[in-house]
């Protein structure tokens, strides 16, 4: 056992020197065998990340060998390590040693271990995956405590077996910009020794584990270079890239033994700020999707607009506070799930369908269709109880994906040829900008979508000078609109109008609405015919309110009004909302729970805009 002990620091101190790229860092040991390291000076910036020592283990049955430590472990030491197993050896199975705190069977261990890493959750982990066992801890003093409490109670009634054999370690993090590390050797790399990826002079992660796929993040277009690194100078490594995929390939000292890592680096901005050209990025294109939202209520998993490949980052609504998997939340199904005891905003199904206007958790109510009640509320209340993730999906044809107008090219011809343009946006409450978090002076800070799209056409046509006004107001449908079109539109001479009713407006039969648009697009005609209308379909309210009315009906009604004008064309967000809603719940990007759109979905209605009218 001492040997095992005195082989448990050496890995330790070789995963510490790889990391740092073979520099010098210093690493801890126990005082005087209490168990408690000393104050940590390692370089190495690890940030609610975790270190992993992996064994492969020979036996043909490691979840045998798993069950029985479990019970020698709690023999030796009266300690109940938790469990859990599929019944597959080739699948994960664990074992957790400090338990949640209140826990009393391993409190001795726990109070040892709590200061490294999150205090009410795991100290540590003891899990087999296939044939390898893995002990991981949140930083390499609460790993060397773990793996020395681990041997102690095991050390007077389970032997480690001589085909025990320590042939891999793993220093890895949570995947986030700037806080990437990776030190891997799988079984053919134990041979040629270690093999290290950097990215712009970092340590990347490898998010499998084994050799498949490693990935990193760096910040917007940053130029970025990709070198594998081995110990050993004789090991011969090949590298080819293809935009931003590598194939890294490693080859033994010998020739003999070939492997073959794929990398891919995602850029991304920084995840704790606003960037326009970031959060108008269309949510049809790429793998990445920045801060979508989503809200927790009862137990149910919260779904995300595509499947997730990898999670990046889970947010706060203010972007500041970062979440961590395993200890808030964990993905299952392609669902988050917040895990007890997790910081992160929660309801209940009661809070979330109160009885009364008085008692809602808000403070107010609105009549549900279903139910008697839905708690509302306006302000920043529902932004502030979101919660925001970045994320890398797969390719996903189900989603609707707005097409590009072929109606509204003299804007577009303008723009191109640098001229002035003006550019009015006349609609209800969405277009005045209710809920979105920098007009209610909450963080984020993300803009009205209007101001969106009018700073994103600019951007694109920096030689353009593009006028823009918001003549929306809140609560207002189209008999109003008509009253106000001299002095709210035509007073402006738009070159574009951005024309959004319809919300308030579900009370009418579609043929009055329509013939209420048809007016407001005759009169701005007949004052300026070049002017360019692009008419809002607009968002659904929630269908478990009593506001839910005829709004799903206009779209269509506004297609067949549109073919009548040459310069007349649809935004199809009632589309676009209604194929989210397939994979997303309303309340998870809404900002009031009943027809208006939170940050996330303000942001898709300018990306929605943006590709309609040909900017984007």
């Amino acid at each position: 056992m001492k040997r095992f002990l005195c082989f448990l620091t050496t890995i330790l101190l070789l995963t510490t020197l790889v990391a740092c790229g073979g520099g010098s860092a210093t690493e801890n040991s126990s005082n005087n065998g209490t168990g408690a390291p000393t104050e940590s000076k390692s370089d190495l910036d690890i940030i609610g990340g975790n270190y992993k020592l992996v064994y492969d283990v020979t036996d043909s049955n490691a979840v045998s060998l798993m069950t029985d430590i479990i019970g020698k472990v709690n023999t030796a030491s009266g300690v109940k390590l938790s469990s859990s197993n599929s019944g597959n050896p080739e699948t994960e199975f664990e074992i957790q040693l400090g338990l949640k705190s209140g826990r009393t069977e391993a409190e001795s261990v726990y109070n040892e271990i709590k200061g490294y890493g999150n205090d009410l959750y795991s100290a540590y982990t003891i899990r087999a995956v296939g044939k390898k066992l893995v002990i991981s801890a949140s930083d390499k003093d609460a790993l060397k405590v773990a793996a020395d409490k681990f041997a102690a109670m095991a050390s007077d009634t389970f032997v480690i077996p001589s085909d025990f054999n320590e042939t891999a370690i793993f220093n890895t993090e949570e995947y986030r910009y700037g806080k990437l590390n990776l030190i891997h050797a799988d079984e053919f790399m134990s041979n040629v020794d270690v093999l290290a990826i950097t990215v712009n002079e970092k340590t990347i992660e490898c998010l499998d584990g084994k050799k498949d796929y490693a990935a990193a993040t760096i910040k917007g277009n940053t130029a970025f270079d990709v070198k594998p690194i081995t110990k050993y100078p004789s090991t011969k490594t090949e590298i080819t890239q293809k935009e931003n995929l590598f194939e890294i390939k490693v080859k033994s000292a010998d020739g003999k033994k070939e492997e073959i890592y794929t990398m891919k680096v995602v850029q991304t901005a920084p995840l704790d700020s606003y960037d326009i050209n970031v959060w108008t990025a269309p949510y049809w294109e790429g793998n990445l999707i920045y801060h979508e939202s989503v809200m927790f209520v009862g137990d149910d998993g919260a779904p995300l607009l595509y499947t997730p490949e990898h999670v990046l980052s889970v947010r706060s609504y203010d972007l500041k506070t970062e979440y961590v998997e395993g200890v808030d939340y964990e993905i299952k199904d392609g669902k988050l799930y917040r895990l007890e005891g997790s910081e992160m905003p929660h309801f209940t199904w009661d809070e979330f369908y109160p009885t009364s206007k008085e008692t809602s958790v808000s403070g107010n109510a609105f009549a549900g269709s279903k139910k008697p009640f839905v708690f509302f509320s306006e302000g920043s209340y529902f932004h502030k109880n979101q919660v925001f993730v970045t994320y890398t999906h797969a390719a996903d044809d189900s989603i609707f994906v707005p097409a590009k107008s072929t109606k509204l090219t003299k804007f577009t011809e303008k723009l191109q040829k640098g001229e002035a343009v003006n550019v009015v946006f006349f609609g209800d409450s969405i277009t005045a900008g209710a809920n979105a978090s920098g007009r209610n002076g909450a963080l984020p800070g993300t803009p009205i979508w209007s101001d969106i799209v009018a700073t994103s056409i600019q951007n694109k046509y920096p030689s353009a000078k593009v006028n823009h006004v918001n003549t929306g107001v809140g609560g207002k449908e189209t008999n109003w609109a008509i009253e106000e079109l001299e002095t709210r539109v035509n007073a402006h001479n738009p070159d574009l109008l951005v024309l959004a009713f319809g919300m308030n407006d579900g009370s009418k039969t579609t043929e009055k609405f329509i013939a209420n648009i048809k007016t407001i697009i005759d009169r701005v005609l007949a004052a300026n015919p070049d002017c360019e209308i692009a008419v809002i379909g607009t968002m659904l309210p929630h269908s478990e309110t009593t506001y839910y009315k005829n709004q799903n009906l206009q779209e269509a009604a506004l297609y067949e009004l549109s073919r009548s004008y040459g310069n007349v064309d649809v935004i199809p967000m009632t589309s676009v909302h209604s194929s989210i809603l397939e994979h997303k719940r309303y309340f998870d990007m809404t900002g009031n729970n009943v027809n208006h759109p939170n940050d996330f979905l303000i942001r898709i209605y300018a990306q929605t805009i943006l590709r309609t009218i040909g900017v984007q």
